[in-house]
This record gives C-alpha cells, structure tokens and sequence, in this order.
C-alpha cells in the first residue's frame, strides 16, 4: 500500500487489504509523493481525505493515521 502525498486522486473503494497477507507501507513526502518507479508495484494506493487551502500532510502526521485505519479494518482492539 502507498500513500502518495503529492496531491493525487485515488479511487480506494476496491480496496482489499487482508491482515494474513500482511502490509508493507510506501510512504512518501509531500513535495513528490512515492517514487514514480515504485508506484506500478503498489497493490493498493490510499490517500488521506484533507480540507482547506493545505494539500499536504508530513510523513510524520500521516504516517500514524494510516496504521490507525489499518488496524481498526483488522479489528484490532486497543485493549
């Protein structure tokens, strides 16, 4: 899965991530996004929905709200 923070539009409604198959997360920055050469290995590549003038979020920021959804998908209980 990579996140692309360079401003792209994704279709993610076919997403079909499985937590047995496990997850390698492509993050890039957000000037460039993911390197270009790297995009057509991708199985999936999500974006996080943002408002306002901003279009761009820091690996720091995003990184943890994409691990967040992929644990809520898996079920995973923070308990």
């Amino acid at each position: 899965t990579g996140e692309d923070f360079s401003g792209g539009d994704y279709d993610d409604s076919s997403s079909s991530s499985s937590s047995s198959r496990g997850v390698a997360l492509f993050l890039g920055n957000e000037v460039s996004g993911v390197d270009t050469e790297i995009m057509p290995l991708l199985d999936e590549v999500v974006e996080i929905p943002m408002f306002g003038k901003k279009n761009s979020l820091n690996v720091a920021a995003c990184a943890p709200v994409v691990m967040y959804e992929i644990l809520r998908q898996w079920g995973v209980s923070s308990s």
